[in-house]
């Protein structure tokens, strides 16, 4: 307890040092999706703390996300090797502080490991051990549906910033370059002439329950198309087959007025999603690139709850369809019986959205009615907190 006691006054001490005397390392998330709303707090931290020097540590492809944004000085690679080779990596580099956005073991122990003095991150089976400042995830047992934004948010409280209702939006900056390679590969796909395109996201990374059939994507496309569209169907290295299913199945594909969207570098999706008149995505981590930078988004939402991956700052930019069917929400990668969160989306319900917000008028806002009640949270599917 005195141990304790004293971490915490040590924390307090080091949140008052001089600014030029900080020196930050933050673990970024392992989810494409999460590091998008992580985006929020690395605002935040670089605005609260610039004199600070802040290092964004973590995995090659999910640091290409962040790679034009102004809110760090470096950036370290997570070590493949895991944990002890991350903390040799660390240690002796003078980092004074340690922002743990994952909730794994494996984080804080290469914190602990590799020596930094303060450690601050969420409580996640015991590894509160290893911190400095642990801030609760769970409560009576159940983990809350809170917005991950506002969960990394919470942390940047935790390292002494001040957070205001502003530093909710999650947040891309789009560089001319990335703008300029877009405009290139736009233009060898014929997409530079007519309206700007609707970009579909059927990718799933998190598992199957979260796909739409493709034959309802192909359905939507043809319909975007005979209203005067051309339609990107975008998916990560893991979604190939999920593209080029609803390509077989669209009739406009065969015309190249249906394109498929693969290959682009996860560092460039943003741009992608900046260019396009709007986006229809599944609830995948692709559905946060253009939110992030103000594209209209429909969201269609399956087994998971929709306040863990809400944007709270961002509101105004997307809409959620979903349907509550009795098991929902399950959080489970796969379903076990007939996908019919999904499945209960109609093609219909989604072209109408689509279709009003392209005629420019916005659908009916974010209300919200997924809220859960007092004592009804989820225990979520363990792999989405890594």
């Amino acid at each position: 307890m005195a141990r304790a006691g004293a971490e915490r006054r040590a924390l307090a001490a080091g949140a008052r040092r001089p600014m030029s005397r900080m020196r930050l390392l933050v673990r970024i998330p392992n989810w494409v999706g999460d590091v998008v709303m992580a985006s929020a707090a690395l605002r935040t931290l670089r605005r609260r703390l610039p004199e600070a020097h802040i290092t964004l540590w973590g995995k090659p492809a999910l640091l290409a996300i962040l790679r034009d944004t102004p809110w760090y000085d470096e950036q370290l690679v997570w070590p493949e090797a895991g944990a002890i080779a991350a903390a040799r990596a660390v240690r002796g580099r003078g980092y004074t502080h340690a922002l743990l956005l994952t909730h794994s073991w494996s984080s804080a122990i290469a914190a602990w490991l590799g020596g930094i003095p303060q450690r601050i991150g969420h409580r996640n089976d015991g590894r509160e051990l290893l911190l400095t400042r642990a801030l609760p995830l769970e409560r009576r047992g159940r983990i809350r549906p809170v917005s991950a934004v506002l969960a990394y948010l919470a942390l940047c409280e935790a390292m002494g910033c001040r957070v205001e209702r502003s530093d909710r939006a999650i947040e891309l900056p789009v560089t001319e370059q990335a703008r300029a390679r877009t405009r290139a590969w736009d233009a060898e796909r014929g997409l530079l002439e007519g309206p700007a395109p609707v970009v579909c996201n059927v990718g799933a990374g998190f598992g199957r329950a979260k796909q739409w059939p493709a034959e309802r994507w192909a359905a939507l496309a043809d319909r975007l198309v005979a209203g005067g569209r051309r339609v990107v169907v975008y998916g990560g290295p893991k979604d190939r087959a999920a593209v080029e299913a609803v390509l077989a199945a669209s009739r406009a594909a065969a015309r190249g007025a249906v394109v498929a969207g693969l290959g682009v570098p996860i560092g460039d999706l943003a741009a992608h999603m900046a260019r396009a008149a709007l986006a229809i995505t599944t609830d995948s981590g692709g559905r946060h690139f253009p939110v992030a930078v103000g594209t209209p988004t429909i969201v269609l939402m399956g087994p998971n709850h929709p306040e863990l991956s809400e944007s709270p700052g961002n509101l105004e930019h997307y809409v959620v369809l979903l349907t509550r069917p009795p098991c929902w929400p399950c959080h489970l990668r796969e379903c076990p019986i007939d996908h019919r969160c999904m499945r209960e989306i109609e093609t219909e319900t989604v072209a109408r959205f689509a279709e009003g917000w392209l005629a420019g008028r916005r659908p009916f806002g974010h209300a919200a009615p997924w809220r859960t009640p007092p004592g009804r949270e989820h225990r979520l599917f363990r792999g989405a907190c890594t």
